[in-house]
């Protein structure tokens, strides 16, 4: 290599302007990746998914699922609290939709007796962060029935379709405390 080439002032200037701007790059790319990723988290996981006001109308810890089936959402407008339960809805773009409701667990009751008397073809998911059966329930309109149950929450998720094993899963492994 020609060593007058390395010692021209010109092109000492060049290659600061190109390693300047190859680095001015270089990091509005890494500022819009951490962006993306900050943004995708809170549109993700928001922290704080049920609104306050209904929180705190209840006497026990409220979960939400973080994850529904495919083209579910939960519809903000649905949030209420009646008889001390926490009651909302996800509906699916063609009119489908799952109603949440949650409650003190309550104490000494018999869950098993439940299950065995008010679902038909109950089945206990196993490997779920919380106890969690899946059925149809007896004399209702609802056609399936999720039953979750934490230490101190009993969330009921009904449809009048048909909930599937795997989004029954899908729902009670993504359940975050608020």
């Amino acid at each position: 290599m020609d060593s007058s080439l390395s010692l021209d002032p010109r092109l000492s200037k060049f290659r600061f302007k190109l390693g300047f701007a190859h680095s001015l790059g270089l990091a509005v790319v890494i500022g819009l990746i951490a962006g993306g990723v900050i943004i995708g988290t809170c549109l993700v996981w928001p922290k704080s998914h049920i609104p306050s006001t209904y929180v705190q109308q209840t006497l026990y810890p409220v979960y939400w699922p973080a994850r529904l089936p495919a083209g579910y959402r939960v519809d903000m407008t649905s949030y209420q609290v009646q008889d001390k339960a926490l009651i909302f809805v996800a509906r699916a773009p063609d009119g489908r939709q799952l109603v949440v409701t949650e409650q003190a667990k309550p104490i000494n009751f018999d869950f098993a007796n439940f299950y065995q008397q008010q679902l038909v073809n109950a089945k206990t998911l196993a490997g779920m962060p919380y106890t969690s059966v899946l059925g149809s329930p007896v004399g209702s309109t609802a056609t399936a029935l999720l039953s979750i149950t934490t230490e101190n929450t009993w969330l009921i998720i009904t449809s009048r379709h048909t909930l599937s094993e795997q989004d029954a899963r899908l729902m009670a492994s993504h359940l975050q405390r608020q």
